[in-house]
């Protein structure tokens, strides 16, 4: 016996590999959100590539649909070609989903290093989950709740 242990950690190869994948997922999505509204006649300069700036923001585009309200859309980037391929969600980007409902997108961007990614979008993900038409996979899912005090168990 060896000793020796192997770490489930990600290397900082596999971290940065992801982020330029991240990134040019986005960079996609955002060119193709500018054309999208072009084509509808609506001004392009009304897409915000919002995680540019601040990585932190629980989506990376705001834009406007054909009926001139705001969307949030979420980016997930793949190398790989199918568009169903599970991916991960952030708490914050649930939130998300769950608050603004119909008014938020995942755009898919797959073969990212292709010279043309394909992208795919789906509106209110948790909607399409609800009818049968997608998953939420929740390994090692936890709950915390404040928790109100409803009664007192002493005996009167």
């Amino acid at each position: 016996m060896s000793g020796a242990v192997t770490s489930t950690a990600p290397t900082i190869q596999n971290v940065a590999e992801n982020h330029r994948v991240g990134k040019r997922g986005e960079e996609a999505a955002y060119h193709a959100e500018r054309r999208r509204l072009r084509d509808l006649n609506k001004n392009p300069d009304l897409v915000v590539w919002v995680s540019k700036t601040d990585e932190l923001a629980p989506y990376d585009i705001k834009s406007i649909d054909e009926d001139d309200q705001v969307i949030y859309i979420e980016v997930k980037s793949t190398k790989g070609s199918d568009p169903s391929d599970p991916f991960y969600i952030s708490h914050a980007e649930l939130l998300e989903a769950i608050f603004y409902r119909d008014r938020y997108y995942i755009y898919r961007v797959t073969k990212v290093d292709s010279v043309a990614p394909e992208i795919t979008r789906a509106s209110d993900p948790l909607l399409r989950i609800k009818e049968g038409n997608g998953r939420l996979l929740l390994a090692k899912a936890h709950m915390a709740l404040a928790m109100d005090r409803l009664l007192d168990s002493s005996t009167n």
